[in-house]
């Protein structure tokens, strides 16, 4: 008959790091005060500042206790800076055990529920309690095992629509706790695809302010072929042309995307959630940009507006700043939200920088190509093409080089806006050559590089005056919920 050790805390009245970091996991509210997060866009990552403040009077007694960071896939590496003095990382070896014991812990509390019924059998008790234990040591495997092994093992352990272990006794045989087998079921789901990626905080009067820890955060690339929010699918076909774009756009020419959107996993563990976002350097967050999304049960994101019957959780989200370089984010009352929680911005160029440059360079090339089209002759054409050297340089020169360069400060069509330039005067050049060799080149060659260039001066324009009226809007305060302020946040206080 399995026999079931009790819980430490209940016995001894002290609570162990591995009961503590259940409570948290269980009850995140209760002990995590507030957490306030602040982000900075550097090229293709976002560094994350995270401020976590703890009820003091809440947490159990004891000398430290684990706090769980982040959730990462196991087999990567994510790592983060802990900046507050006496917290320290938890080892890999630490993570396996801090997940074994809370599994040990979650598994215990499930059997000590099990209430049999009285026409069940001596026999037939033993036989259900013999099946639970042996897969004890199948459980305990489930956080150091690899996915695929420790997936494999989690399906054949656990029913995925009842959300409890296959051998649990039938309702005729036994009554138990249907919350501490789903909270199990959830706990071993966590461990076999993630690790723990846990922090020691000391407690009691060594309790720190606030703990504060510095990582990199992930973000999902917006396209366009999705749709908008809370819209169906978009098509196959046109899903994969919005992939060869990405592809073409992010990767060959190694741009970082405008549209970005951030999971956010903090709000859904305290009742005070804050963010700060910040631009990269040299651009701005849209007027018309930065939302809070979910999903609803289908899956399909939608933007979460303010509306006379909302029944959400408190947010509010202020882009206060003259030219929008920062948004401020609120979030209250979100652990009962089942759904994930994101935020999304769009970025773009302030307004006189590599656009205007790009105005500039097309606008004189298409000049030059049309003047000189209009009567050039043979013995006048070293210096048409002396000419045309000329806007080459010019184009090399307001190209994005140097400082200006990098993944977030240039946009794409800046970035080859010089080199479309060059190629059409090449081959505008090539036309001034051997314009009478071909009948057909010689009336409509120069048409395509000026079309070209043409074409780019156009785009060109329509892009700085939509930024121009777009780095124009006053800015907003956007209240949704439960109204509650956006408090004053300094990362400068004391930890």
């Amino acid at each position: 008959m399995l026999t079931v050790a009790s819980n430490s805390a209940s016995k001894s009245g002290t609570w162990s790091p591995e009961d503590t970091l259940l409570r948290i996991m269980r009850d995140p509210t209760s002990i995590v005060e507030s957490v306030h997060e602040q982000c900075r866009i550097d090229d293709w990552n976002i560094d994350v500042t995270t401020q976590v403040r703890f009820n003091k009077a809440q947490l159990p007694d004891t000398e430290w206790f684990y706090l769980n960071v982040e959730n990462p896939d196991k087999g990567d590496l994510h790592t983060y800076d802990i900046l507050t003095p006496d917290v320290s990382p938890a080892t890999h070896d630490e993570h396996i055990r801090a997940a074994q014991r809370c599994i040990a812990t979650r598994y215990a509390s499930l059997i000590r529920s099990f209430r049999f019924k009285n026409d069940v059998s001596i026999h037939k008790k033993n036989e259900i309690l013999q099946k639970l234990v042996r897969i004890a040591p199948q459980l305990n495997e489930i956080p150091k095992n690899n996915p695929l092994e420790a997936i494999r093992t989690f399906h054949k352990l656990f029913d995925k629509d009842r959300k409890q272990l296959r051998d649990l006794p039938e309702e005729h045989e036994a009554e138990f706790s249907s919350q501490n087998a789903e909270g199990l079921f959830t706990f071993c789901k966590l461990v076999a695809r993630k690790y723990l990626s846990l922090a020691r905080i000391p407690s009691g009067n060594n309790l720190p302010n606030v703990v504060e820890f510095q990582s990199k955060k992930d973000f999902d690339i917006i396209r366009k072929q999705e749709g908008q929010e809370g819209s169906t699918q978009p098509e196959t076909n046109g899903f994969k042309l919005g992939k060869l774009k990405d592809s073409i756009k992010y990767s060959t020419f190694a741009a970082f995307p405008p549209d970005i959107r951030l999971h956010l996993s903090w709000p859904k563990r305290t009742a005070h959630y804050t963010l700060s976002i910040h631009a990269p350097a040299g651009r701005f967050f849209s007027g018309n940009s930065s939302n809070i999304l979910t999903r609803d049960e289908r899956g399909a994101m939608y933007c979460l507006r303010p509306r006379k019957d909302d029944a959400y959780f408190k947010w509010s989200l202020a882009q206060k700043e003259t030219v929008r370089t920062r948004s401020n984010l609120f979030i209250g009352d979100a652990s009962l939200w089942k759904q994930p929680i994101y935020f999304k911005t769009t970025h773009y160029e302030i307004p006189g920088r590599s656009t205007l440059r790009m105005i500039g360079l097309t606008a004189l090339a298409v000049a030059m190509m049309i003047v000189m089209t209009k009567e050039i002759e043979k013995e006048q054409l070293v210096h048409q093409i002396s000419a045309i050297l000329a806007i080459l340089a010019l184009g090399l020169a307001v190209s994005p080089f140097g400082k200006d360069e990098g993944f977030s400060n240039v946009p794409l069509l800046s970035r080859i806006t010089p080199a479309v330039v060059f190629i059409s005067l090449c081959v505008y050049i090539a036309w001034a050559i051997t314009k009478e060799t071909i009948f057909f080149w010689s009336n409509w060659g120069w048409a395509v590089p000026i079309f070209s260039v043409g074409v780019l001066l156009i785009i060109h324009l329509r892009r700085a005056i939509h930024i121009g009226r777009d780095f124009c809007k006053e800015t907003k305060v956007v209240n949704g919920g439960g109204f509650a302020p956006v408090l004053s946040y300094s990362l400068d206080h004391a930890r």
